[in-house]
């Protein structure tokens, strides 16, 4: 992305010593030099936005990463326990997640949800134990 400030339109040697300065020149320096300021805060605002940063989460939302070499990958693991009849497994919870299964159910209704749809493929290990009574 090409920047849009444009600083053609302002007189960096307005005012002039020792002349009689026109105030038209003032506000015509002025409205550029605000026009331009907006049209930063806007790209900055963008780049803050839509920019992979490396002191926050990054949610690329479902963008394409092209011709990566990754060193080192780690992937997300989430542990709890299930001691309903009824429950949600959320994917975006991690690749791998772990449930301890309370004995006492008589039995368990597991439901995926947030599973990201076709075409992408995606997997998630899922590993359930039960609790020893």
């Amino acid at each position: 992305m090409a920047s849009q400030i444009d600083t053609t339109g302002i007189d960096a040697l307005y005012p002039r010593a020792g002349q009689n300065n026109d105030s038209q020149g003032f506000r015509d320096n002025f409205d550029g030099i605000v026009s331009n300021l907006d049209i930063a805060q806007s790209e900055i605002t963008a780049l803050q936005n839509e920019t992979f940063r490396l002191d926050a989460t990054n949610n690329f939302n479902g963008s394409l990463i092209v011709d990566a070499n990754m060193r080192i990958m780690t992937q997300v693991s989430y542990t709890s326990t299930i001691d309903s009849s009824t429950y949600d497994i959320d994917f975006t919870n991690g690749h791998y997640q772990k449930f301890t299964v309370n004995s006492n159910l008589p039995e368990c209704t597991i439901n995926f949800t947030n599973w990201p749809v076709a075409p992408r493929y995606s997997m998630l290990r899922l590993e359930l134990e039960v609790m020893p009574k």
